[in-house]
């Protein structure tokens, strides 16, 4: 009877917790958030209950649980452990540590896609187990704490090159600060209030901070180079009219000709220029608020990044984000990031192709100026105005205070990895700094991802397709395709901010090169004297065509492949990215989904070890069903075989399997050195295995023609990823990558028969370190070359036991590289068949390359369908003209293309593929295997979708 009163009384006092704590402790319009504001308050008193009844809590602690179970898949690692411990008669009750309700309702909510079916679903899982239960005991011990969660990356941070970002940055109040979820309004603060627990969303874009957007309109159109430049134009106009006419036009024409020039400027300010607004930015959050939640699960950011650029705004200085461009939702989220936690928002440079009807006024308002998406020549001239309006406008735009953003990719990446930075709009900041128009900006790198990409897919034009253009009737259709479906989490990261003038001091001591206005004379009296060429003028750049614009275009490119690298290695890796990455390069062929969660582990540690941070937590097997439920039927299909066992599937046809290996290539970067390094190996056994005649296990490489092989390997797929920070030098980073490969296991250290000479591993890092900090002098030497030190160490690789890295290395990592490297053959053997003694049009050659691919594929020399991509293909014929086989003609944006005469024949352009074939070579795969699975020798050049020879 005792027993019986015990267990209502504690029943008792847990309703009246539930009921009371949604008042005291809500997170509005949140169920989500109020059920673990609950579970904390109930778990913590039901610890306190245990130790005064003892067992006879169990009943309560029945009940109790299906409240639990509803956590346990939103709230991940930190309470999944929760619900087993109430039911498991041998569990002991834990208590959990406190933490942040940001961090915990930020965290990834896998399952059913509503919210009613997530509900739903949990109720019928805890009344399954309640009725397969019939006695629940909870065991007296004494309370215990969760372990804390694993700490997750915070900021990758460059010292070398800007060591102001050192004392912010590892500041571990900041990194400890956790993540959080943008959507969620906490209304617990000073203001609670009726109105604005009712309208809480309202209240908290009208407490933000109200900051002041000048407009530079007439500065701009005032600014001397403008002046100039309308000049200039009317001047050249006058010039064509004498040509043809065989007489200068009078003052009189003249005049009109300069007006028109004049008004035309005007025209091009008037398209361009933003008219960012504080009240549209207001009205801009209370919409996203509305909105984002009926197709988004999460926005995610970390509280510690957030608060370095709080700190960053607070110096003073303009600050110029530079995110990776995945969406056009990109832009609006991150302002929506910035307004929300009162950063002062950014103008943002928008392409011209988004000034549509509606919406093109509304991203104005929004902070957008438009600009166009290529810098051509018009009428084979540099069009001086529209370079001098936009130069000038970014000009008085930093003079004024704004902060800005662009992408420095230039347009969407169509892959799905980083695209090779584009520095136009970089240099007028590097330009505004070295003139002394602004003192200093700070450059902050940014990365967002989505579970599921919301612009839909680019298959159509990776296929060779024209890109459909946007329109205000395609813009409404695709906002209703979004809105009425579900995209899962995004994950927005920022890097350290970076000063302009601690990196432009970085490159100077890295280079000896001082590219202040004060020098320009000395600087050009140098390179004339150590050269003596002179380069070509671009047509392309923003800010001039002299010598010296040159040398500031190095730096540019320098800075902007840094901010590029800092962008891959702060982002935040999403489900879909591990499953596809997993299911293209190890499960090919399908997996079981128990194998499948396990390998998700896996390489989530792996992540981790590389200092990477993940954007999900929870079971495994949850993750995984998640990711599956996310990506769709059209990309993963999962189906249950005759042992009831479900089996996923990824689809490798042609055109899906492009889109799933779009969430792959998100990871590509983590991997890309390693890669290129098994690749660059792969080639080297084979070598010596067609020298040996005997049966081998075990092969010897040397230390430095693994670092030249791996480095030829890199120089061919250059135009593909950004191998490395420019202030440390790639050979450098390839020995590291090999020393860890050394301490796994992989490569063993041949002893050195002369041990008197023999140097530690100590003694050759601290040499190759002390050489790469020693001051450059003023020799135009490249600095990699004295940075690296190189030495005689030979290693060797056997393949004669099992070993989970070794088949990690040679059975996932290899593929990395091998769609694309595919795609660079299939170019080659094209131009091969198609311009050997004959020319033309890049789009044509585009064409024929994406055949011979298909053809391939068909023949079974390629096996990844993913290899078709015309970005691929583009990147591959970048590379042929700087290895002076390609050369062309242009003529009003129009490219011919033909080989140059070294090059015009198929004997030569076989000595190409061979350099090309060699990587296909595979490490060993089994460890029984006794020799390379292919030789060195290369496969002849097949024939050509029509039949064709290459020789044509």
């Amino acid at each position: 009877m005792t027993g019986v009163v015990e267990f209502f009384l504690v029943l008792a006092v847990l309703l009246v917790l539930f009921r009371s704590s949604s008042g005291s402790c809500r997170i509005t319009r949140n169920f989500l958030s109020s059920v673990k504001l609950k579970c904390r308050t109930m778990v913590d008193i039901l610890g306190r209950l245990q130790e005064a009844f003892g067992p006879s809590i169990s009943d309560a602690a029945s009940i109790f649980a299906s409240g639990v179970s509803t956590a346990d898949g939103v709230y991940g690692d930190r309470y999944s452990g929760l619900r087993a411990q109430l039911l498991d008669p041998k569990a002991t009750l834990h208590r959990p540590l406190p933490c942040s309700n940001a961090s915990a309702a930020a965290l990834q909510l896998y399952g059913p896609t509503s919210r009613s079916e997530r509900q739903r679903e949990a109720m019928r899982e805890t009344d399954r187990e309640i009725r397969e239960r019939d006695l629940y005991h909870v065991k007296r011990f004494p309370i215990v704490e969760f372990p804390p969660p694993g700490k997750r990356n915070f900021q990758d941070i460059c010292v070398k090159c800007d060591p102001s970002v050192q004392s912010a940055s590892i500041d571990h109040a900041f990194a400890n600060m956790g993540i959080r979820n943008a959507l969620l309004v906490d209304t617990r603060g000073t203001h609670n209030s009726y109105f604005t627990r009712t309208f809480c969303y309202l209240a908290r874009v009208g407490q933000l901070k109200k900051y002041e957007y000048k407009r530079i309109y007439s500065s701009v159109l005032s600014d001397d180079n403008v002046v100039k430049a309308i000049e200039e134009a009317a001047n050249m106009e006058a010039e064509d009219r004498k040509a043809c006419c065989g007489k200068s036009p009078d003052e009189e024409t003249f005049k009109i000709i300069l007006e028109k020039h004049r008004k035309r400027a005007v025209k091009i300010l008037g398209d361009m220029s933003s008219k960012l607004s504080d009240f549209m930015l207001r009205v801009k959050g209370w919409l996203l608020y509305k909105v984002l939640p009926s197709f988004l699960s999460s926005v995610v950011v970390h509280c510690g990044q957030v608060e370095v650029l709080k700190q960053a705004s607070k110096r003073g200085l303009p600050m110029i984000i530079l995110p990776l461009h995945r969406s056009h939702l990109d832009y609006i989220l991150l302002s929506f990031i910035l307004l929300d936690n009162e950063i002062k928002c950014p103008i943002v440079a928008a392409g011209d192709n988004l000034r549509i009807p509606f919406f093109g006024a509304w991203l104005r308002r929004l902070g957008a100026f438009f600009i166009r998406r290529k810098m051509h020549p018009e009428q084979g001239r540099r069009d001086v105005i529209y370079r001098t309006v936009l130069h000038s406008y970014m000009i008085e735009s930093l003079r004024a205070g704004h902060n800005m953003e662009f992408f420095i990719e230039g347009g969407r990446t169509r892959t799905g990895k980083p695209c090779l930075p584009k520095g136009g709009l970089l240099s007028v900041i590097i330009e505004a700094y070295l003139d002394g128009v602004i003192e200093d900006a700070l450059l902050v790198p940014c990365s967002l991802n989505y579970e599921r990409l919301v612009d839909g897919n680019f298959v159509r034009e990776q296929l060779g397709r024209p890109k459909i253009p946007e329109s205000f009737f395609s813009a409404v259709k695709a906002i209703w395709s979004v809105i009425t479906s579900h995209y899962g989490m995004i994950r927005m990261d920022f890097g350290a901010p970076y000063s302009v003038k601690e990196l432009m001091n970085a490159y100077h001591l890295r280079t000896g090169k001082v590219l202040n206005a004060s020098v320009v004379s000395e600087i050009h009296k140098t390179i004339t004297s150590n050269s003596g060429i002179h380069q070509a003028p671009s047509s392309t750049s923003l800010y001039g065509t002299d010598v010296v614009a040159e040398e500031r275009r190095h730096a540019v490119e320098s800075i902007a492949r840094h901010v590029i690298y800092d962008c891959a290695r702060v982002t935040a890796y999403v489900s879909t990215n591990v499953v596809a990455f997993l299911l293209l390069n190890e499960f090919r062929r399908g997996v079981p989904i128990i194998q499948l969660a396990d390998a998700v582990e896996r390489l989530k540690e792996r992540l981790r070890m590389r200092g990477r941070d993940v954007g999900f937590t929870g079971d495994s097997l949850d993750i995984v069903n998640h990711a599956v439920n996310l990506l769709g039927p059209g990309l993963v299909v999962k189906e249950m075989n005759s042992s009831k066992e479900i089996i996923v599937h990824p689809v490798t046809i042609l055109p899906n399997v492009i889109e799933l290996a779009y969430y792959s290539h998100c990871l590509l970067p983590v991997f890309a050195l390693d890669s290129a390094i098994m690749r660059a190996l792969g080639s080297l056994l084979a070598e010596e295995k067609h020298q040996r005649s005997d049966p081998c296990r075990c092969y010897v490489v040397s230390r430095e023609d693994l670092v030249d092989r791996t480095l030829e390997f890199c120089d061919i797929l250059q135009y593909e990823a950004v191998w490395n920070r420019p202030c440390y030098p790639i050979e450098n980073l390839i020995e590291d990558h090999i020393d860890y490969l050394v301490e796994d296991g992989f490569l063993t250290l041949v002893s050195n028969d002369k041990p008197e000479a023999e140097e530690s591993t100590d003694e050759v890092y601290a040499k190759k370190m002390a050489t790469y900090f020693e001051e450059s002098d003023d020799s135009q030497e490249d600095s990699r070359k004295s940075a690296y030190v190189r030495d005689e160490t030979k290693y060797e690789v056997c393949f004669d036991s099992a070993n989970e890295k070794r088949e990690w290395l040679t059975n996932v990592i290899w593929r990395v590289w091998g769609p694309i490297l595919d795609m660079y053959i299939a170019t080659l053997q094209a131009l091969a068949r198609c311009l050997v003694k004959n020319e033309l049009l890049e789009s044509e050659v585009i064409k024929q390359s994406l055949s011979e691919m298909k053809f391939h594929l068909e023949a079974k020399i390629a096996t990844s369908g993913e290899s078709i991509s015309t970005d691929t293909v583009r990147a591959a014929l970048r590379l042929f003209e700087k290895w002076d086989i390609l050369d062309h003609y242009s003529q009003s944006g129009i490219r011919l293309l033909y080989l140059t005469e070294r090059y015009d024949d198929v004997e030569a352009m076989k000595v190409i593929y061979k350099r090309l074939d060699r990587f296909r070579n595979e490490v060993p795969v089994e460890w029984n295997s006794p020799c390379p699975s292919r030789s060195n020798t290369p496969s002849p050049m097949p024939l050509g979708p029509d039949g064709a020879s290459p020789s044509g």
